[in-house]
């Protein structure tokens, strides 16, 4: 192979390598953390992750926390990227305001209403059936046993009503006489 050939095999290597990397980012956030004795934490997240967890204390993500930022490390000092970035701090469980770059003060009243919401979340994830769970017996056959009890009624009321017995029969007369034209 020509000096020409490996040098477009490694340009062609390292293009792969960076556009990779760039698209293994896209649907991740950079999260960074500092906790109280100033050490600075850093982990990958999915975006569609709810909380992560540092100290064994968890972390809300709030999406219009989100911010952007070029990463220049380990890979990307070569070819930076730009990555989804959100920031915590040891004292609260909200990530920084990126607007004001401040920290997420909450209120008992902002407090109560996120307790709340939490609480209709875990009421309404209560209530719905259990995916992939199976049923007992009883309760995949409760369906036949009720319409079986609806037709034992059904047949006991007729056999019962002298009313309904004349009925019958003159239901039975009258499909007899149709059959015999």
């Amino acid at each position: 192979m020509s000096l020409e050939q490996v040098t477009m095999a490694f340009v062609l290597i390292i293009f792969i390598m960076a556009s990779y990397n760039a698209r293994s980012k896209a649907n991740k956030i950079f999260v960074h953390y500092t906790s109280i004795d100033k050490t600075v934490k850093e982990k990958w997240i999915n975006i569609n992750d709810k909380t992560v967890i540092f100290d064994n204390k968890e972390f809300h993500i709030l999406t219009e926390r989100i911010k952007s930022r070029w990463l220049c490390k380990g890979f990307n000092m070569f070819f930076p990227t730009r990555v989804n970035y959100i920031e915590f701090s040891w004292f609260s469980r909200w990530p920084h305001n990126p607007n004001y770059y401040n920290l997420t003060i909450v209120d008992p009243s902002v407090s109560r209403l996120i307790n709340k919401q939490d609480m209709v979340k875990s009421y309404v994830k209560s209530s719905n059936p259990a995916v992939g769970k199976t049923q007992s017996k009883l309760m995949s056959i409760l369906p036949v046993i009720a319409i079986l009890a609806v037709a034992l009624l059904a047949v006991y009321m007729f056999s019962e009503n002298e009313a309904m017995k004349q009925w019958m029969a003159q239901i039975q007369n009258g499909l007899n006489a149709i059959n015999q034209r």
